[in-house]
């Protein structure tokens, strides 16, 4: 009878490449939003961005190794890895203080990314004769690899609550003054507020200078809303940062007839807190 042998180190094919993938992608499945409406529930963009996030390694690996057993073997390790993300995150991570989801994803992907550093070299040894192709296919896995280090160090660190940015407001244009410029917080990293008092120079009322103002806004990239019945413009809240960064940065326009100014108060709000009445 003939005698079958099989290589450890035989070379692993586009199928099973492929299947690595789809199992770190089937690994993130406990992030999906079911109910995206739901308290501490993360909607659907910031699934779409994540994912492909996650994929980075899992995607680098996929095309860095040579050898069949060995590949499938790390890259069952990176999908459990990717599970082991995917269930803290939505189980324990806080969306507003730490440990919170962006630290968890920044535990996960340089978790992920030890792994293929350390693995790469030992799957070269397996298996060391290799292709033109299979150089080409190494090298753009190496860039993917680079590409989630980058990711490492691009994610957020979240320490509490943000102070406002004085640039939401400033700088303004000439024909209006800064009377005050306040900021501060209840607590170190809750409730920061930062708020202006501002004055036109050439003695406008204060609704032509709201008004103004809400122009100056929408130039600065705020999404500006106008009522025929409300004094003031109304700003509505946009992202203060990227992923999973809980806060959004709000402001509101409140106009003094009286002293002829224009008072803008800006503050972060947690998307993931429940709203309390």
């Amino acid at each position: 009878m003939r005698e079958v042998h099989v290589d450890a180190a035989a070379g692993w094919t586009v199928r099973g490449r492929l299947l690595a993938v789809a199992a770190a992608l089937v690994a993130t499945a406990p992030i999906w939003p079911v109910d995206p409406l739901a308290d501490e529930a993360m909607d659907p963009a910031e699934v779409a961005v994540l994912v492909p996030v996650v994929l980075t390694f899992p995607v680098a690996w996929a095309l860095l190794a040579r050898s069949r057993r060995f590949g499938l073997w790390v890259a069952l390790l990176l999908a459990g890895l990717t599970g082991a993300w995917s269930v803290w995150t939505v189980t324990w991570a806080d969306f507003g203080t730490p440990p919170d989801a962006d630290d968890g994803l920044r535990w996960y992907l340089g978790a992920a990314g030890a792994v293929v550093l350390a693995a790469t070299p030992i799957d070269v040894l397996l298996r060391r004769r290799a292709s033109a192709a299979a150089w080409v296919r190494w090298a753009a896995g190496a860039l993917v690899w680079c590409c989630g280090v980058a990711l490492v160090f691009a994610v957020p660190k979240l320490d509490g609550e943000p102070m406002p940015p004085d640039d939401a407001l400033l700088p303004l244009p000439p024909t209006m003054v800064v009377l005050a410029d306040e900021a501060g917080c209840a607590s170190p990293g809750r409730s920061c507020v930062r708020r202006f008092t501002v004055t036109s120079a050439g003695h406008l009322p204060a609704r032509e200078l709201a008004r103004r103002l809400g122009e100056h806004l929408a130039a600065k990239g705020w999404q500006v809303r106008t009522s025929g019945f409300a004094a003031e413009p109304r700003l509505e809240c946009r992202r203060a940062g990227w992923l999973t960064n809980p806060f959004e940065l709000c402001g509101e326009l409140r106009v003094d007839e009286q002293r002829a100014t224009v008072e803008i108060q800006f503050a972060h709000a947690n998307r993931h807190d429940p709203i309390v009445e």
